[in-house]
């Protein structure tokens, strides 16, 4: 009905949130849902696959499922008191995980209501990718710890005044 009602209202696209765990957690019971009922009411979804959902793969059983569906281990951050802390969302076997279900969400949805460009002479699907990140912790490992090191580094040229007047140090 809210679709309908959109549709009514001279709505064409909804952008809606895609996140993996929707589909991997509900066997994509939910987005083929939205799909179904977007396209009945005539509209159009520009789907957003987040990095910033990509945080929550480390939740019950999702690592496991994700080793299913993607065949990737996923290496986890360290909290500052040592515990576990939350996927590494630079590490390699993230970002092929979230890459595989890109293509399989534009792969599964390609006939359906996606948005759809011309481009190049070929209708193209449309996908918002956030520069939102969320990430609950686990900036605490070696790697993580070097890279952010490396990163101020380079941001303040090796100048520790520079470094400790721009963060208040």
């Amino acid at each position: 009905a809210d679709f309908r009602r959109l549709a009514e209202m001279g709505v064409s696209v909804v952008a809606l949130d895609h996140e993996w765990s929707q589909a991997i957690d509900g066997d994509w019971k939910w987005l083929d849902r939205e799909h179904r009922l977007a396209k009945e009411a005539g509209l159009r979804i520009l789907p957003w696959l987040s990095l910033k959902c990509w945080s929550d793969m480390g939740d019950g059983d999702r690592p496991k499922l994700v080793k299913d569906w993607f065949g990737v281990d996923l290496r986890y951050g360290e909290k500052q008191d040592g515990s576990r802390g939350a996927i590494q969302i630079w590490d390699d076997a993230t970002i092929r995980a979230g890459a595989a279900y890109a293509a399989m969400y534009l792969d599964r949805y390609r006939d359906g209501a996606l948005l759809r460009v011309s481009w190049k002479g070929q209708s193209r699907p449309v996908v918002a990718l956030s520069v939102e990140l969320g990430w609950a912790g686990g900036g605490f490992d070696d790697a993580t710890t070097m890279m952010f090191i490396r990163w101020l580094r380079t941001r303040y040229r090796d100048d520790v005044a520079a470094l400790n007047a721009a963060w208040g140090t």
